[in-house]
């Protein structure tokens, strides 16, 4: 979080940036890992609760835009980032809508 709110100071990233989302599959500690990179810099994970969703579907080729919202404290601080996708085909958006499912009853 150090690292994004960094670039948040420095008004770097905002929500018209496009966030690359990496899978990582032989990360150590989740075999699900989806990183999010920014220009060429990790700036941190898909919580593992919606991961194990999403990078099934990313292994399986789906493509997707991902973009971030920055929510901050009245004194700036990142508190949360908010990604939201966009899907580049229509395979791509029955595959999309098949995770935020997912995701939606694991969440309940």
């Amino acid at each position: 979080m150090a690292l994004l709110q960094n670039f948040w100071d420095q008004k770097e990233i905002n929500g018209a940036n496009e966030i690359d989302l990496i899978r990582e599959p032989d990360n150590r500690y989740d075999k699900n890992a989806v990183a999010c990179s920014w220009k060429g810099t990790k700036i941190g994970y898909i919580p593992s609760g919606s991961a194990q969703f999403l990078a099934p579907a990313l292994d399986n080729g789906m493509q997707i835009t991902a973009r971030c919202n920055v929510w901050t404290s009245p004194d700036n601080e990142v508190l949360r980032v908010y990604l939201w996708f966009t899907e580049k085909s229509a395979k791509d958006k029955v595959m999309l809508e098949e995770v935020r499912r997912q995701i939606m009853e694991y969440s309940d």
